[in-house]
């Protein structure tokens, strides 16, 4: 694995303090998280850690894997699954794509204060 300590250091309670799993009481959007097996960058484990983290905290994240086994790259065909699913998780989060086909509709705007419609929870 990629040895990171030259760029993060080695006190545990700085790591720890920037440590997503730390935060997760503040995260209240619906979260997808992905992975794929046998990637030992980012392994499974930590996406299962911080899913547990998050479903404590009473948002449980979507966990998904991203292919089979970890090939060390996406393949055409694989990044075009995992684009169309994080298209669709922000469609059940933020709104269908051809709802806001009309930029004006104030559904549509980023500043908006209507709330845009949110998915089911899984």
């Amino acid at each position: 694995p990629l040895n990171l300590r030259p760029m993060l250091g080695t006190d545990l309670d700085a790591l720890q303090e920037r440590s997503p799993d730390s935060h997760a009481a503040a995260i209240k959007a619906r979260v997808l998280m992905m992975y794929q097996p046998g990637d030992d960058q980012a392994p499974a484990e930590q996406s299962s850690r911080m899913r547990a983290v998050l479903k404590e905290a009473g948002n449980a994240p979507l966990l998904e894997p991203i292919g089979l086994d970890y090939s060390g790259y996406f393949t055409p065909p694989l990044r075009a699954t995992v684009y169309q699913r994080i298209l669709d998780f922000l469609d059940e989060n933020i709104g269908k794509r051809e709802q806001c086909a009309d930029e004006k509709a104030p559904e549509c705007r980023s500043n908006s204060p209507v709330t845009r419609p949110r998915g089911p929870r899984n």
